[in-house]
């Protein structure tokens, strides 16, 4: 067995797995061989191909199949699916700021000068919306009745600039008694005779 030394790319996927891109076709993990080789195979579940690295992402040449039955994939749309994942990943980690802020921001100081020109329209507003569905995966869904709000409430863990507990009293069932002044916000409350 020889190795050869070709470019390859690391990049992590939509779920998080890390995926190598090799002459434009991706490889993710299939299985770890004998004396730390591991098996990887081509991403599109009807194809065949694989090929076998080492730890130095050296690629062994002479127990590779790499006979794809598909299309290479475009630089525009790895670009935009590396651009993407990135994006989500950090929208996830940063609940609490502006998709289009952190959009703009990580288009301006993440991202090289050849990838933006990859970069279409389309691609721009395929980002946006994969960015608000991967944040909306992460935050809970809207109450529908009181104990569902205090078991989100418990599940939170909110605390203020000072680090103490933002909300003092969280109790179901004790709650309207240990408050002493309630403020409402809506209509007027007003009775017909």
């Amino acid at each position: 067995m020889f190795s050869f030394k070709i470019e390859v790319q690391n990049i992590i996927s939509e779920k998080q797995k890390h995926l190598k891109i090799i002459d434009k076709y991706k490889f993710c993990f299939y299985k770890c061989l004998a004396n730390n080789i591991q098996r990887r195979k081509c991403t599109i579940k009807t194809c065949t191909a694989y090929l076998k690295i080492n730890d130095n992402d050296d690629i062994l040449l002479n127990v590779c199949d790499t006979h794809h039955d598909h299309d290479a994939l475009f630089e525009g749309v790895i670009n935009r699916q590396i651009v993407s994942n990135s994006l989500k990943r950090k929208g996830t980690q940063e609940l609490f700021e502006k998709p289009a802020k952190l959009m703009h921001r990580h288009l301006k100081e993440c991202i090289d000068i050849s990838v933006k020109s990859t970069l279409t329209i389309t691609d721009i507003r395929y980002m946006n919306y994969n960015l608000y569905r991967a944040r909306s995966e992460q935050l809970p869904k809207l109450a529908t009745n009181i104990l569902t709000v205090h078991s989100a409430l418990n599940a939170i863990d909110c605390i203020t600039n000072e680090n103490e507990p933002f909300l003092f009293i969280n109790d179901s069932i004790d709650v309207i008694n240990a408050i002493r002044v309630y403020f409402f916000y809506g209509t007027q409350l007003v009775c017909s005779q």
